[in-house]
């Protein structure tokens, strides 16, 4: 949900042309990162499990890290192409929608995974009884 959110504000961002459309533009891009990076290392422990999970973080700030350091320029040579920083927010724009078209199918598929097996222990179990 928090890269859907981050979708919309980022598309939205250089539709803003006044002093109020930043303030919200950049508050719900804020919120959104802010939701969005304690949940990595959530997921990462998750996914991963405690034994790999000093490799599965070291990764995913090199990850972070390379973003960064390219990120910077990239928004500097589409500013220079373009003549402003739209063309670079609708860039970051695609790369979420990007992400939420790899990170959804998990996602249901996860959630129907949970669902299935919530149901079938359920049906198992008698009523009164310890799973």
């Amino acid at each position: 949900m928090t890269l859907i959110a981050a979708v919309v504000m980022t598309f939205v961002n250089p539709l803003a042309n006044n002093y109020p459309g930043y303030v919200v533009s950049a508050t719900g891009i804020g919120v959104t990162s802010g939701i969005q990076i304690p949940l990595v290392y959530t997921i990462i422990r998750r996914n991963v499990g405690t034994w790999q999970l000093s490799t599965a973080v070291g990764l995913e700030l090199l990850v972070d890290g390379l973003g960064i350091m390219v990120g910077g320029y990239l928004a500097g040579a589409t500013q220079q192409l373009s003549g402003n920083y739209s063309l670079s927010f609708y860039l970051v724009g695609g790369i979420y929608v990007l992400a939420v078209c790899f990170f959804l199918p998990v996602f249901l598929t996860e959630r129907k995974a949970k669902t299935w097996m919530t149901i079938h222990t359920c049906a198992k179990t008698k009523i009164g009884t310890r799973v």
